[in-house]
């Protein structure tokens, strides 16, 4: 349902947009938006890496387990 109401949202402010000729807003903070989203991505890959690693190095040094039983 919630789907439903943001697609609505959307679209109207589209249309909207394009009878007031602010398409080029629009489209730059849909540009800027996708720019961030993807830097964001990055990022927490980065970050989801590391623990990643950190938590394999723990898990072969027996940690986990010792943490597990506690």
């Amino acid at each position: 349902m919630l789907n439903y109401l943001w697609s609505f949202m959307i679209i109207f402010a589209v249309i909207i947009a394009g009878f007031r000729g602010g398409m080029s807003t629009i489209t730059t903070a849909a540009l800027n938006a996708s720019e961030d989203a993807v830097t964001i991505c990055i990022k927490t890959c980065g970050i989801l890496c590391m623990w990643m690693g950190i938590m394999r190095i723990a898990e072969k040094a027996g940690l986990i387990d010792a943490l597990a039983k506690k």
